[in-house]
């Protein structure tokens, strides 16, 4: 028997639930449609009757039960006020009836489609009204926002979700149950494998372009093992995670050519200089994308791996026809082969390697000189550790036309060497550039690398600080049912994650499997906390330690049944493991608790050990 509700009391067995959601989860029924119902509902006032009980009062009441929400039976008949049952009754009940979960699975899939749908309209509808009456530069600035969130995004090829990953393998498993390659965009086709005729004959037969085994997996699906891909990796990341975010600011610069290609170079330039730092720490902190003053965007090419054509990839676009796309008369060629001459602004030295600046000064350094400069301001007291302010005067078309305007160098950027002498508005060279001409030089670059996990450093000091600060003004403040829900949800975050034994840095696994390297480089079991190792205090690795018969928690006895939902034997194990550690310090809790606070916080917040760890 199952509690339905608990005001009146009202029951369904397992055969009559299944009965009733295998109705409501077809396509007319409640859970895919908004349902509102007007219910009489029963209060109590505080006014005594001679007879000492409370008068009753009745009133009328609009409850609604939303898409994607399975109400009580006796919402549908307007008794009950209970719109929507808990997705872990429901999870819990449909295990015993494969049929019905299947409906289940296929109304949430349904639902998905019809909420991305209708966000996407409502989405391209503000679109619209916004561009109605906007500036050429502001419908550039939408433009390249939306060009950028498309390179960390790639949709599924049927439902059209967008999806980013957070690891560097290339295969993808979409909500709707669609397998498909992260970087060609198109359904796999794992039982296949590539040979050299698969292409014309996918084209042979006009079937959809598909990804097989071994096309843009080979020789590896995962990313950092490409020729070229392993070495993109920043400061505190792996391989694998600096190569999935180089291939996502790939395809924003290539996404970004053809917006670039639709507007005039005069709109460029004046956006550029008027926000130079929205391709700044794109698409993460101390990377960017240049404003193509070196031809990084208007040379971009679509980002390609293993057997795959280029023209296989799915979201590739059609290069458009660019308004600056005129004919340039010999005059002009001169000028531009004497503007790749340069002169550098400091050794006052022709140099074909110039780099550019992007203010409101035309100047360049050579490689030499830029890293001295660099250097420099890499020390601790340099411009790069601190934010300098600078009044720049902006010259006009005429007398008069100057103003002076005060630009800000922040804190993690170089500024143009001519921006500390209040000669150039540049207040921050684009990462790119830094990156390309550091890599000329070694020690240069490792002041580059120091002065950045300094400013990281004091970041992460300042900002725990300021954390301590707000959490004691917040506990001043608490009521004692206050304090126990803040305990309680502590407990709960404490139960569902591991604490590193040398860093102290929590973290959470995402597979059944024990074994755990912290990104400090420590070693330890996911289980029991220890550092892996031999000796007094650590679990011994692959034999007298938690892993002594197996290092999969579900292959334990009694540790392989606990999946629902849809999810595997080991999430299952990994999601039940964390529930038993939850309830083991929610106990701790409760103990050192007085008994009337549990009591009003069960009254007031009785969802707060809903849906845990999972729905």
């Amino acid at each position: 028997m199952m509690k339905k509700n608990n005001d009146p009391r009202h029951y369904l067995c397992h055969d009559c639930f299944c009965s009733y959601a295998t109705a409501e989860l077809q396509p007319a029924g409640a859970y895919e449609g908004r349902r509102i119902m007007t219910i009489r509902t029963t209060s109590r006032s505080g006014a005594k009757q001679e007879e000492g009980e409370e008068e009753k009062n009745q009133a009328s009441q609009e409850f609604t039960s939303e898409p994607g929400q399975l109400p009580c039976y006796l919402f549908l008949a307007g008794s009950c006020t209970c719109t929507s049952i808990p997705p872990t009754t429901i999870a819990r009940v449909l295990s015993t009836n494969a049929s019905v979960l299947e409906l289940y699975e296929q109304a949430r899939r349904r639902q998905i489609e019809a909420d991305v749908t209708r966000s996407r309209r409502i989405q391209e509808e503000t679109d619209r009204k916004l561009k109605e009456n906007a500036k050429p530069i502001d419908l550039l600035k939408i433009d390249i926002q939306d060009a950028l969130v498309r390179g960390c995004h790639v949709s599924c090829p049927v439902c059209r979700v967008d999806v980013q990953k957070d690891d560097a393998c290339m295969h993808m498993t979409c909500s709707c149950g669609i397998t498909y390659c992260y970087c060609c965009g198109n359904e796999r086709d794992a039982d296949v494998e590539y040979h050299e005729d698969y292409d014309a004959q996918q084209e042979q037969k006009g079937e959809t372009i598909k990804c097989p085994r071994f096309g843009c997996d080979m020789p590896s699906p995962f990313l950092e093992d490409h020729p070229q891909w392993g070495g993109y990796a920043l400061l505190n990341e792996n391989a694998g995670t600096g190569a999935l975010h180089e291939f996502h600011r790939q395809r924003q610069v290539y996404f970004l050519k053809n917006v670039k290609r639709k507007y005039k170079q005069d709109t460029w330039e004046e956006l550029s200089k008027k926000e130079p730092e929205l391709l700044n720490d794109i698409p993460t902190f101390g990377r960017s994308i240049s404003w193509d003053y070196d031809g990084e965007i208007e040379n971009a090419t679509a980002p390609v791996f293993g057997n795959t054509r280029v023209n296989k990839i799915r979201w590739l676009e059609k290069d458009i026809v660019s308004p600056n796309e005129e004919e340039v008369d010999d005059d002009e060629e001169e000028k531009l082969e004497e503007n790749i001459r340069s002169i550098c602004g400091i050794c006052m030295e022709p140099t074909r390697n110039a780099n550019f600046c992007v203010g409101n000064a035309p100047h360049a350094l050579c490689d030499e000189c830029f890293c001295g400069y660099a250097g420099a301001q890499f020390e601790p007291t340099g411009a790069f550790e601190g934010e300098r302010r600078q009044n720049i005067t902006s010259g006009g078309s005429g007398a008069g036309d100057s103003a002076d305007q005060v630009v800000v160098s922040e804190r993690g950027h170089l500024p143009c060497y001519l921006f500390l002498t209040g000669e150039c508005n540049c207040a921050s060279i684009p990462a790119t550039t830094l990156a390309r001409v550091l890599s000329t030089d070694e020690r240069v670059l490792d002041l580059y690398d120091q002065a950045r996990r300094r400013i990281i450093s004091a970041d992460e000091e300042r900002n725990r600080q300021e954390a301590a600060r707000a959490q004691e003004e917040s506990e001043a403040r608490e009521t004692p049912v206050d304090r126990l829900r803040r305990v309680v949800g502590e407990a709960l975050s404490r139960g569902g994650r591991t604490k590193c034994p040398d860093c102290d840095v929590h973290v959470q696994k995402n597979d059944a499997c024990m074994h755990m390297e912290c990104p400090c480089g420590t070693r330890f079991c996911y289980c029991c906390g220890r550092r892996n190792g031999n000796g007094q205090g650590e679990c011994p690795k692959n034999g007298g330690g938690c892993d002594s018969q197996t290092p999969f928690l579900e292959s334990y006895p009694g540790w392989s049944a606990f999946d629902i939902n849809g999810e595997t034997p080991g999430m299952g194990a990994l999601n039940e493991f964390h529930r038993l550690r939850m309830m083991y310090f929610l106990r701790q809790v409760k103990e050192n608790c007085p008994a009337e606070d549990w009591e009003a916080l069960r009254r007031e917040s009785p969802e707060i050990l809903q849906d845990v760890p999972t729905p």
